[in-house]
């Protein structure tokens, strides 16, 4: 799986988030709190979780020391019926003892002692699972999704990739050359919003080739064909929208049939 969240749906981020906070259990919050570049890690390894129990619950799912801790739930129904009533309160060693020689709790013991002895089997894959990727994490850019690095800034452990690195930002000048000019503080190679970019990475369209304009009214970026004109850039992520309202063509906008 690619773990870019920017190259995810964002439906489909949103819906695995979703089922992801539908299995916190009772008592703790549904929060999830991590940057959105590791969602698409925690996704596929609830699908991974699921799997192995799809019953299973989770209490916490975090950043930590600059890498992912999703820590599960515990399953309370393994638990005698004599004894739910029982799991919140404050007992002593000695009390839970006691409680463990009652007639009650002894006629229920074998049936949930073996239900117990599945489910920590499960328990410790599940847990096997989750270090597994808790250390990809620590190869994960938290803010996109890209490879990262795990780094210490200013006392605080955190995985970025060269573009999210906080170190890094203010040091970094970007520039793009243009027909009519030169752009500055463009985006970082890396952190296109889509899979393909009008500085970056251009699709292959039939305008590829053409000199860039920056339309800097329109916040676009244009494309001069051989007649002179400026059509919309297919691969600038606004230029759908600025279409949609009309602008100035001969046509050559249209690509060829191929």
């Amino acid at each position: 799986m690619n773990y870019d969240a920017r190259f995810m749906d964002k439906a489909e981020i949103e819906e695995g988030l979703e089922r992801i906070r539908a299995r916190f259990a009772p008592g703790w919050g549904a929060f999830i709190y991590t940057g959105r570049g590791w969602f698409p890690l925690l996704i596929e390894l609830d699908e991974v979780l699921s799997h192995i129990d799809s019953d299973y619950k989770s209490c916490q799912i975090k950043e930590k020391y600059g890498t992912l801790r999703w820590y599960l739930g515990a399953d309370r129904a393994l638990h005698p019926a004599c004894c739910e009533l029982l799991l919140d309160a404050d007992l002593s060693d000695e009390e839970w003892a006691a409680h463990e020689e009652t007639a009650d709790h002894l006629a229920h013991h074998d049936r949930f002692a073996e239900a117990a002895k599945r489910w920590l089997s499960k328990r410790d894959l599940m847990e096997k699972v989750i270090s597994r990727y808790e250390q990809i994490s620590a190869l994960t850019c938290e803010e996109c999704g890209g490879p990262g690095e795990l780094k210490v800034h200013g006392g605080w452990w955190k995985t970025t990739c060269a573009a999210h690195d906080p170190d890094a930002k203010e040091k970094v000048v970007t520039t793009y050359e243009v027909a009519n000019g030169t752009l500055r503080n463009v985006h970082l190679a890396g952190t296109c919003a889509g899979e393909y970019c009008c500085v970056h990475n251009p699709s292959d369209h039939h305008m590829v080739t053409w000199p860039q304009h920056w339309d800097s009214a329109q916040r676009v970026m244009m494309r001069e064909c051989p007649h002179g004109q400026l059509h919309f850039d297919p691969n600038d992520p606004k230029a759908a929208t600025r279409a949609a309202l009309g602008h100035e063509c001969d046509g050559c906008c249209t690509a060829p049939l191929r």
